[in-house]
């Protein structure tokens, strides 16, 4: 990833109540995508309201 980049692909996700040693990466796992797609659009909202270029933020693969 580079700063300022107009495309991002979703590397990490942990649940720190559950995992606070993040030992378990939640980024591919299904179950979370709503929630993916959920932080992803705060993001990129918080961003524009930065006056930062809003990127694509795209699945983990």
């Amino acid at each position: 990833m580079y700063p300022s980049s107009d495309y991002y692909e979703e590397d990490f996700l942990y649940d720190l109540k559950n995992d606070p040693f993040e030992l378990t990466n939640l980024a591919k796992d299904d179950k979370y995508r709503d929630i993916r797609a959920q932080l992803a659009k705060e993001l990129q909202e918080e961003m524009k309201k930065a006056g930062e270029k809003v990127p694509v933020i795209a699945p983990s693969k």
